[in-house]
């Protein structure tokens, strides 16, 4: 099902994270998405039929045999749909910057069918992710399921 509403800004996800996760200072530790687990996730894509509205769905996300080292890790993003529709492509997260606070890092996230999120976060020990800055204009939160 297709709801739409007239805007929905990127920077509200972030926020809430933030807020709920209480990310408050920079640190150190580079926070990584838990390989092999599944991620409960609401999203937010821009509605091509209506220029300035959004369409919302949920989706069971996981990010298979993500490994490589603490700057580059590659995998492949499964992604579940309510209606059942499961799709893979492959992904990198790379270039951690520890920028949003204590326990979070932000990334650069690319998947193999060319979507790029350049503000893609890891938050409390990886068990809410966000992505923001994508290239086709969806936002989306994850917590670990």
């Amino acid at each position: 099902m297709k709801r739409a509403i007239a805007s929905l800004p990127g920077f509200l996800f972030t926020a809430m994270l933030l807020l709920a996760f209480g990310a408050t200072r920079a640190d150190a530790q580079v926070v990584w998405p838990i390989s092999n687990a599944d991620y409960n996730c609401t999203w937010s894509l821009p509605d091509p039929a209506h220029p300035g509205q959004f369409i919302f769905g949920t989706s069971i996300n996981r990010f298979a045999n993500l490994q490589g080292n603490n700057y580059l890790r590659r995998g492949y993003l499964q992604i579940t749909y309510p209606s059942g529709a499961f799709t893979e492509t492959s992904v990198t997260v790379t270039k951690p910057v520890n920028n949003c606070g204590a326990g979070c890092t932000t990334f650069e996230l690319t998947t193999g069918t060319g979507i790029q999120c350049k503000a893609f976060q890891a938050f409390s020990s990886g068990e809410a992710l966000s992505f923001a800055q994508c290239s086709n204009g969806a936002l989306q939160i994850c917590t670990l399921n």
